[in-house]
């Protein structure tokens, strides 16, 4: 393996690494609030048509286990304006538990979720119903909506990881 390959594939395995240390020492609102404004953006057009209207009132939690951190996320209508928000304590009606690898080759559309879920990679814990509507609209998330910068990071770093995975 070149040099260049084992500097990336150092790179890729230890950012979770990194990002939990990162997670310890700013304050919890932080990556709530970045996350949160992420989500409003990403998800704008099915804010706009009410497709989250089901997670009013009920609480996902999102589980990054090798960044031993959790997020609480739900969804309310203020005076018509829809929005996610992001909590970082609470309760949970479910809970979609993963390593931050399984997410960024979820989100990246490289790994079915369905797969993910199979092998163990992704978990689903508590109202399964819930579970499932939150599982279609990430799937069906048409990812043009994003920046640009931000498809082709996820893809680079997607790719990364398969092929360092298929190294191994």
């Amino acid at each position: 393996m070149s040099l260049i390959n084992t500097f990336i594939q150092n790179a890729v395995d230890k950012l979770p690494l990194g990002g939990k240390v990162a997670l310890k020492i700013i304050p919890n609102q932080v990556p709530c609030v970045v996350l949160e404004h992420i989500l409003n953006k990403v998800f704008v057009i099915e804010l706009k048509e009410d497709e989250f209207d089901f997670l009013t009132d009920k609480w996902l939690e999102l589980t990054v286990s090798d960044l031993e951190s959790s997020w609480f996320i739900s969804h309310q209508n203020i005076q018509g304006q829809s929005s996610l928000i992001v909590k970082p304590h609470g309760r949970s009606d479910v809970v979609f538990k993963g390593d931050f690898n399984s997410f960024v080759l979820m989100a990246s559309q490289k790994a079915d979720p369905d797969t993910l879920f199979f092998n163990r990679k992704l978990l689903l814990k508590g109202d399964t119903e819930l579970g499932l509507e939150i599982k279609s609209l990430l799937e069906n998330l048409d990812r043009e909506t994003l920046p640009k910068m931000g498809i082709n990071l996820l893809n680079w770093h997607s790719d990364q990881i398969l092929l360092f995975s298929n190294n191994k």
